[in-house]
């Protein structure tokens, strides 16, 4: 098996878990099912997928038709952790597939106000 198919060193394949949202399974009734999980870990198996994937879908496609506002679950900011050199990297796929900052925000859990400083941040240093 591809070891970027498998989430950290937890042994869980991405596959198993993008089958179980297939089902409609929702990121608690994964998270029972494998406790080692973080919220994170299931972040970045949809970062993988969406690399692997969807590079060429645009925001609209993605969130534009399936996404409701007003019934969206509340959104856990992370904004109070250091940036991981993970992070960094999932920021710059992201800016490169040209997801805008609110779409970025939502999938990497942190503020808009906390990726553009990112973003900013990354800039200056790489000139």
């Amino acid at each position: 098996m591809e070891s970027w198919l498998r989430i950290r060193n937890t042994g869980v394949n991405i596959l198993e878990i993008l089958e179980l949202v297939s089902k409609g399974c929702s990121c608690p009734e994964i998270q029972e099912r494998y406790p080692n999980l973080s919220h994170r870990d299931l972040a970045r198996a949809a970062a993988v997928v969406l690399d692997h994937v969807v590079s060429h879908i645009s925001v609209d496609i993605l969130f534009g038709a399936t996404v409701n506002p007003s019934s969206a679950r509340p959104v856990c900011l992370h904004d109070d952790t250091p940036w991981t050199d993970d992070e960094d990297e999932e920021l710059r796929r992201l800016v490169r597939y040209r997801f805008d900052q609110r779409a970025i925000a939502r999938l990497l859990r942190r503020s808009e106000r906390a990726v553009t400083a990112r973003l900013e941040q990354i800039r200056s240093s790489n000139p």
